[in-house]
C-alpha cells in the first residue's frame, strides 16, 4: 500500500493530523515577529539586495524573504505551511524510502508514530538554532525552505522513475525538473555544492546502469542543478572572495589563504572539521545521538534473535555495548551530569562525537549489510550533515543556522529507523509508542506555544506603541518593552542607528519620534 493509498483509508485521522499541524504551525508563524535585517529587506534596499545580488546571489531565498516582508498575512501563511509541510514531508519520505525495501506492511500506527518523531525533533530544536532559522524571517527564507527543498529532492534522486508517463508527461516533467534544479541551488551556497554533487553520481549511476539510462529526469535535475551552480557562483562576490579573499566589505572571509601551498590549507581544515564541525554535527541537538543510540540498540537486539553467524553476534553484542554508552553519555550531557573532566575539555568532547560518529557509520554496515538498497538510502541521509558542512571549511566562520539542513536529515534518518523497529512490533507496544510519543509531542507543542505566545504579547504590544505615535508632531521618545525568551529570535532589536532607522521607516514611525529599546 502506497503512502498516499494508507492516507485514504485513514484519511478523517491523517486529515485531523495534518489539519492540526497546519493550524498550530501558523498559529506559531503569526507570533514570529521581524528582526534584524528583515527591516531593511521590507524596503526599497531588499529590492536593490535582490536585484543586484550585491550581498550573495541567494535568488530564490532572497525573493521569498522580499515577498514575506511585505506582507505580515502572507509571512504568517508561508512560513507556518512550511513548517507543517517539513514535518509531514520528512515523514513521507522516511516511509517511501522503507517501504519498498521491506518484505513486510507499515501500518498506519507506525507512519502516525514517525509522523509525532518528526514534530518532536522540529519542536525541540535548540533555541540558537530555532532562532537562526525558524525564528527570523530571513533565516528562514534561506535556510528553513533549502531544508524542504533537500526533502524533495532526494524524493525525486531516489523515486527517479519516468517510464510509466506518456510522451507528453514526460517532457512536462523533464522540464519541471529542471526548473526545481535551477530554484533549489539558490538558497545557500554550501546546499548548492551538495546538490550539485549528489545529482551529478545519480546521473553517473543511470549513465552505467543500462536499466536506468532513460530516466530523462535526473539528467534535467543534474543540468538545473548546474545551471543554478553557474548562476549561484558567477557572482563578484565569489570572484573577489578568490582573489582578494574578503567580500561585501570584510563581512565575507576567506580561510584558504593562496599564499601558502594548497596541502597548508587542507590540514588546517582536516583539523578544524574534527576539532569543531563533527563536535557540531553531532551534537548540536543532543537529542539526537540520544535517539540514534536507542534506535540501533533496539534494532540490533531484535537482529541478535536472529539466525546470524557467531561473527556477526559478536559485532552486534559489541555495537550494543557501544550504544548504551552513547546512550548513557549523551544523556548525561542533555542532564548536566557529565564527568566533570570530560566537561572541561573540548578535545576530549569532540574525540566522543567523532568516535559516535564513526562508530555508528560501521553499526549501519553491521545491521543493514543484508538488505544493501535500504543501507544505501539510510547511508545518503546519515553522511548528508557531515557532507553538507564540508563546503563551509572555506569560510572563517559559521552559525547554528548552518546545522539546520543536517537536523532535518538527521530526522527523517531517525524515522527510517524507527519505522524500521515498529515495523514487526506486536499492537500492545505500538499503541504505547503511539500514546507514549503523542504525550511528548503535546509536551513540547505546549512549551513551544507559551513561548510564542509571549513573543507575539510582545510584537503585538510594540505595534500598538507604534500606532499610538504615528500622529504625533512633537518631538517624543517611545521605550519599545523587552521581548522574553530573546534566544528564540535573531537580533530581536537593531543593532546600531542603521537597523535603527530601517526599522522606523519599516513601521512608519515619524522622524520626531525617538526610539529606545
Amino acid at each position: 500500500m502506497s503512502f498516499t493509498e494508507k492516507i485514504r483509508k485513514h484519511i478523517w485521522p491523517w486529515c485531523i493530523f495534518i489539519l492540526a499541524a497546519a493550524v498550530f504551525y501558523i498559529w506559531i508563524a503569526y507570533q514570529i515577529p521581524y528582526t534584524h535585517d528583515d527591516w531593511d529587506w521590507g524596503l526599497a534596499p531588499g529590492i536593490e539586495h535582490l536585484t543586484t545580488a550585491d550581498i550573495n546571489s541567494r535568488y530564490a531565498g532572497n525573493a521569498v524573504e522580499v515577498l514575506i516582508t511585505r506582507s505580515f498575512a502572507l509571512k504568517t501563511v508561508v512560513m507556518g505551511l512550511v513548517f507543517a509541510l517539513m514535518v509531514f514531508s520528512s515523514t513521507k519520505n522516511a516511509y517511501l524510502f522503507l517501504s519498498g525495501e521491506t518484505k513486510s506492511k507499515i501500518d498506519f500506527k507506525t507512519t502516525t508514530c514517525a509522523f509525532l518523531f518528526a514534530n518532536c525533533i522540529f519542536l525541540c530544536m535548540p533555541s540558537y538554532i530555532w532562532g537562526q532559522t525558524n525564528g527570523w524571517v530571513a533565516g528562514f527564507a534561506n535556510f528553513v525552505m533549502s531544508a524542504l527543498a533537500m526533502l524533495i529532492f532526494f524524493r525525486l534522486l531516489f523515486e527517479r522513475g519516468s517510464s510509466h508517463l506518456s510522451k507528453k508527461r514526460k517532457v512536462t516533467s523533464a522540464v519541471l525538473h529542471f526548473v526545481f534544479g535551477v530554484i533549489i541551488q539558490l538558497f545557500i551556497e554550501n546546499l548548492t555544492v551538495i546538490f550539485l554533487m549528489f545529482s551529478f553520481a545519480f546521473a553517473l549511476y543511470c549513465l552505467i546502469r543500462k536499466e536506468e539510462r532513460k530516466n530523462i529526469n535526473i539528467y534535467t535535475l543534474f543540468a538545473g542543478n548546474l545551471a543554478g551552480a553557474v548562476i549561484m557562483f558567477s557572482n563578484n562576490i565569489y570572484s573577489s572572495l578568490w582573489n582578494t579573499g574578503t567580500a561585501v566589505d570584510g563581512y565575507r572571509v576567506l580561510q584558504y589563504d593562496r599564499s601558502k601551498p594548497l596541502s597548508v590549507f587542507l590540514e588546517a581544515a582536516y583539523q578544524r572539521y574534527m576539532r569543531d564541525f563533527i563536535p557540531g554535527i553531532v551534537s548540536q541537538d543532543i537529542l539526537i545521538p540520544m535517539v540514534i543510540s536507542l534506535l540501533l540498540l533496539l534494532i540490533a537486539a531484535r537482529k541478535l534473535k536472529g539466525k546470524e553467524s557467531f561473527a556477526k553476534k559478536f559485532l552486534i553484542v559489541l555495537m550494543m555495548i557501544f550504544d548504551i554508552a552513547f546512550l548513557v553519555y549523551y544523556g548525561s550531557v542533555m542532564f548536566n551530569k557529565c564527568p566533570a573532566f570530560i566537561r572541561e575539555s573540548d578535545s576530549l568532547y569532540a574525540f566522543i562525537d567523532l568516535g559516535f560518529a564513526e562508530i555508528i557509520s560501521v553499526e549501519l554496515v553491521v545491521l543493514f549489510l543484508n538488505e544493501r538498497k535500504l543501507l544505501r538510502r539510510l547511508l545518503v541521509f546519515w553522511f548528508m550533515p557531515f557532507l553538507a558542512m564540508v563546503p563551509m571549511l572555506t569560510v572563517d566562520s559559521i552559525g547554528g543556522r548552518c546545522f539546520y539542513a543536517g537536523i532535518i536529515s538527521f530526522c527523517v534518518f531517525c524515522q527510517m529507523l524507527l519505522i524500521y523497529y515498529l515495523k514487526n512490533v506486536r499492537f500492545v507496544p505500538k499503541t504505547i509508542a503511539l500514546v507514549v510519543l503523542g504525550i511528548i509531542t503535546a509536551f513540547f507543542a505546549f512549551s513551544m506555544g507559551r513561548i510564542y505566545l509571549a513573543i507575539g504579547n510582545v510584537s503585538r504590544e510594540r505595534y500598538q506603541i507604534i500606532e499610538n505615535v504615528k500622529d504625533e508632531t512633537g518631538d517624543i521618545t517611545i521605550v519599545m518593552p523587552p521581548y522574553p525568551f530573546e534566544d528564540y529570535m535573531w537580533f530581536p532589536d537593531p543593532a546600531d542607528d542603521s537597523r535603527v532607522a530601517y526599522f522606523k521607516e519599516f513601521y512608519g514611525i515619524p522622524e520626531n519620534v525617538d526610539v529606545e529599546f
